[in-house]
Parts: C-alpha cells; structure tokens; sequence
C-alpha cells in the first residue's frame, strides 16, 4: 500500500523563542524561518533543519559570543534590530512606489478628461516641482518625491491604458447585471479617413439609469448597414453580453444604418431565433430614428425660401469667407460702429444650430451691413423690402427650432422626456399659425421689420410654411407614434385607460401578460401614489415586488435612448483628440482616450495598484 504523502501545513509546527539566541533564526513575514546571519531562509520550521544550518554554516559565532554571555545577547538583539529596520525601509520604499503609481494615474486620468495628449505630462510635472520648491523650498524631501514621479510619455499612455481597461470593466460587469439594455449607434471618419462605429449603452443599475460608451469599433472595409450589423455583434460575443436583452437600438437614421431593404432591429431579433433562444424571452426591439435628427430633416427648406438662404449664405461668404481683406474690414467696420456683434457667423450644414444662428446674426447686423456695402459701392437686395421680411421670418422659425433643438441634446435624457418636448413644439405650431396673422408675439424679428420696411402684408407663404412645418412633424417620428400610447401609459399611469390603445402596442414579451399589467394598473390607481416625476414615481415610489410586470415595462421604456446625442459628442471629442498634429494616434490609444474622456465615472485606483506586481519609479 502506497504511503501517504506528508502535508508540512497540517503539522502544526510552532516557531519557538529561543532560536533565535541560540541559532540566530527568527521568522520572516512568511513564517518561515530566517537566519540573521546570512538571510537563508529554511523551508520549514523544523528544529534540527535549524540547528544544522547553525553548526554547518555559523559554528564560528559560538567562539567569539558564548551561549548565555551579555555579548551575544547583545549581539543578536543588534542583528535582529537590523533585519526589522531594513524590513521596514523596503515596506517604505515599496509603499511610496505605490502613492506615486496612484499620484500617476490620477494625473494621466485628469489628462485624458482633458483630452490632452500623452507627452503633457511631462510639463505638468515640471509645474509641479516648480510650485513646490517655490512654495515649500525648505521641504527637499517633497521636492524630490515631485521629481521622481514617473510621467513621461510612454508612462502615461500606460496608465491612460490601465484606466481604461478598468473603466471597460465596470461597465461589463452592470451591464450583464442589468435585465435590458438600450444601444445607440452611429458612425463618422476620423482625420485618417478611419470609420468609427460608436456604441453607446444605456442600463439600470441599483436604482439608476447608466449611459456609458461600450465600445468604439474600427470599420476597417464597407460601412454598409451589413457590415456594421456583423461588426456590432462581433464586439457583443467579444464581450459576452446577451443579445437578447436589447431592448431598443437607435440610430441617426441614415441608410447605412437602417439599410434600404431590412432594419438593424429586425436583424438583431433573427440573431437571436438562430441562437436557438426561446421567442417567449426574447422582447422585440424597439428602433428609434434619433429624434433630434428627425427634428432637423423637419425643418428643411425648398422653393423661395431655400432660395432665400443660399442668397443669405452667399451674402456671409462674400463678407467673411472670400476675402481676408473685405473680413477684416468688415470687423473694423462694426467695432467702430459699436455694432451689438462683431461678426457673422457662418452655417454648417452638420452643426444643428448653425442655419438659426447664422440667420439670426445676418438680421440682428442688417444695417450696419447696408452701410458697410454703401461705403463699399454694393447693395444687397436680400437686406431690403421683402426679402428682408422673409429673413426675419425665418430667423425667427429658426430661433424657436434651436430652442427645441437644445431641449433635445443633452445626457440622461428619457425618451419621455423628449417625446414630450416634441409633442409641446407641435402644439406651438397651431400657437405661431394664429398668431403670425394677428400679434405676431412670437415672431420678434418680423415684426421689428415690418415696422422699418415696406412690404405687403400677404403671409399666406409664412402660414404654409409653418403648417408644411406641423405636417412634416406629424408624418415623421414614426417609431414615436408607434409606442405613443406606451409611453403616455408609463408617464401618466394614474390617469390610463387600462383598456386603451396601448394593449396594441406592446411587444410581444408583455402582449401576453396584459391581464396582469391591467391588474396592476387598477391596483396602482387605488393606491393614489402621486407621480411627479416617470423616474422618481418607478424607481421609487413602485416597488417591482408589488407591481412586477408594469415596472418592468415601465424600466424598459425608460431604459431607451431617444437619440444619438451621445455619438455625436463622441465625434466632436475625436476630432479634437485625433487632430492633424496627431495622425499616427493608433486606433486602440484613440478608443481608450475616449473612453476616459467620455466617462463620467470614477476610476478604481486602489484596485489598478494592487493589480500590479511591482512598482518602479523609472516607469
């Protein structure tokens, strides 16, 4: 029978006092014994391993000390003193590497909000050494703890590196918590001609609504609708999170997104029946045309009044853009004359708020324009009779289309909350109809000049205009209407009808389980909660264990993203980040930088230290 094999940990084996006058062996941080002599560390605490190595290697000590004597007490109380002061002046050292590592990472994070690049933390190092010999010249020891904080270059995109891993991680981990998540997607070039798919999510995670960018794909072929569906899923199996949990998908609307036969939502749903996953658990996505550019397609121009604003942009051009000479004259000319602005602005057709602020600007600079021109022996027709009325009525138009405009943008907005400001625009229409005919309250510009100028008072063409305006916002937001009666259910429980349109509307998750959320309507209507806030009121006031099926509904809803604002910031900040002085910025530096830049969370510094193994103040 084969013998059993010894477990040393199991022995029990205890260190005892006297070994270390006797034998010189004390027991390191491992508990093991070490000998203060040499530093030779014995496997196991074992008194004849230690009294051999004592007599093999040190049996010299015991002529010059002898057992008992005052010398060797001495002496061996100076040894073990020595071994506990090196002990400690390592554990200071390693312990200082450490501050500075976190001192690095919270610099090259600050950094990378910032988006500064890598090579300035050089110089945020020199200005920190600078304030503290200026401010603590005396302390030498701080000064030379500043100098030796490791930020070059190469440093900083490790730990611009590291951030973003732990970032990444944070998200992953509440997103495969979270019941359901909403994804916003859209795609740009960065200044290299790369195509970036941008991947916002959007979950609840306990007791709030997360937004966070999971991902930043490279396109490195086609940016076609199927291309970006293959890459989309790639990156989720990459992550692991489950497909079938995607509540709702919103894009910009453009055709490589949404694909001229089949829609991205349509393809999602059949990746899940391949994957073999039961209909019953897998709710129908819900796809969203980004709402505030559905608000900006709305609001296009055609006939006179497209007319009317290539003229107008023509005008801006002529003044600012074709002529260095005539632009600074021009600003001469208004600085002089004490003008209320010192320049045009010029209209981007990518920028929402550029065709208003363009507009507006041109009307509010009208005279000091006609006089600018005078001197210059030009006229302009565009800034007399009608034309001019036509301009203010279309700055104002466009005053309050940026109004809404702004609404729209912005982070952590629901899709209440924007249905909202969409549906009280429309019932302004009706308000700016009636009253462009009458007080013309609404329409400062105009009626400003009106008074000045001479032009007759036919606005039948600003009445059409304003209503082509409503019926453009009536036959768009098809998505919206779609789900109108869901969301009026989910923002106004209370005042629901629990056999209303909104039984149609569901997906086929909660179509079967409409006599439960009719129940729990009823029973939410005797309860009299009162409801202020769709956030506060189901996250808060309604409990999931009293009102499951509703709640959930409620947080799936409240779960998607009504636009791509997200995508859009996202792209600004690359731009700024991946400039023309950094091209050869690779694509993996690029996603971490706006990763950091983009968060809003805090990173896990304690937890990226203690991830590393060592610590050096070299890197």
């Amino acid at each position: 029978m084969a013998s059993k094999k010894r477990k040393i940990d199991l022995e029990n084996r205890q260190f005892n006092g006297e070994w270390t006058e006797d034998y010189l062996f004390v027991l390191n941080p491992s508990n093991k014994p070490k000998c203060l002599l040499c530093d030779c560390t014995l496997s196991m605490i074992k008194s004849q391993n230690i009294k051999r190595h004592f007599f093999t290697h040190h049996k010299h000590f015991n002529e010059k000390y002898k057992p008992g004597s005052w010398a060797r007490k001495q002496k061996v109380a100076c040894l073990d003193k020595s071994a506990s002061s090196q002990k400690q002046c390592l554990s200071t050292f390693v312990s200082e590497q450490s501050k500075a590592t976190e001192a690095t990472l919270s610099i090259s994070h600050i950094l990378g909000k910032r988006m500064m690049t890598y090579s300035d933390a050089e110089a945020v190092k020199e200005c920190i050494v600078e304030a503290v010999k200026i401010m603590h010249p005396s302390k030498k020891e701080v000064i030379t703890s500043m100098t030796t904080l490791p930020l070059s270059r190469l440093t900083c995109t490790r730990r611009c590196t590291d951030i973003a891993e732990d970032l990444h991680d944070q998200v992953l981990i509440e997103v495969k918590d979270a019941d359901c998540y909403a994804l916003a997607l859209d795609e740009s070039t960065d200044i290299t001609n790369c195509a970036q798919l941008a991947v916002f999510v959007r979950y609840f995670h306990h007791g709030v609504f997360n937004e966070e960018l999971l991902a930043l794909i490279t396109l490195h072929g086609n940016t076609t609708a199927a291309a970006i569906y293959d890459a989309l899923i790639s990156k989720l199996k990459e992550l692991q999170l489950p497909i079938q949990n995607i509540c709702a998908l919103s894009t910009d609307g453009a055709p490589a997104m949404i694909g001229a036969c089949h829609d991205m939502s349509l393809l999602i749903t059949v990746v899940c029946v391949v994957t073999n996953l039961r209909t019953e658990y897998c709710p129908d996505l819900i796809g969203i045309h980004c709402i505030i550019h559905q608000s900006v397609l709305c609001a296009k121009l055609s006939g006179d009044f497209q007319e009317l604003m290539t003229d107008a942009m023509k005008l801006i051009n002529k003044l600012k853009a074709n002529s260095s000479l005539k632009h600074r004259q021009l600003r001469n000319f208004l600085d002089q004359h004490n003008a209320e602005f010192c320049d045009l602005l010029t209209h981007n057709n990518v920028r929402w708020l550029s065709k208003g602020n363009a507009l507006k600007r041109l009307w509010d600079l009208r005279k000091d324009l006609v006089m600018f021109l005078n001197e210059k022996g030009q006229t302009s027709t565009l800034l007399e009779g009608t034309n001019l009325c036509n301009l203010a009525f279309l700055a104002d138009c466009f005053t309050h289309l940026n109004t809404l405009n702004l609404k729209l943008q912005g982070k952590g907005h629901t899709i209440i909350q924007l249905w909202s400001a969409v549906k009280s625009f429309k019932q302004q229409l009706l308000l700016f109809v009636s009253d462009i005919t009458k007080d013309m309250l609404h329409f400062p510009c105009l009626k400003v000049t009106i008074q000045e100028v001479s032009c007759d008072n036919d606005w039948s063409c600003f009445v059409e205009f304003l209503q082509n305006l409503d019926t453009e916002f009536c036959n768009r937001f098809k998505e919206f209407y779609e789900i109108s009666s869901v969301i009026e259910l989910i923002s106004h429980p209370l005042s629901a009808d629990v056999n209303g349109t909104w039984k149609t509307q569901l997906s086929t998750e909660y179509a079967l389980l409409v006599s439960k959320m009719q129940v729990e309507l009823c029973n939410l209507k005797g309860d009299e909660i009162c409801i202020a806030d769709p956030n506060v009121f189901w996250l808060s006031l309604v409990t999931l264990e009293r009102y499951p099926v509703i709640t959930r509904l409620a947080r799936r809803i409240l779960t998607c993203f009504a636009s791509t604002y997200l995508c859009e910031s996202l792209f600004s900040s690359m731009n700024f980040v991946k400039n023309k002085h950094r091209t050869r910025l690779t694509n993996a530096h690029l996603h971490e930088l706006m990763r950091i830049s983009v968060s809003d969370r805090k990173p896990r510094f304690d937890a990226i230290v203690r991830s590393k193994p060592t610590h050096h103040f070299s890197h």
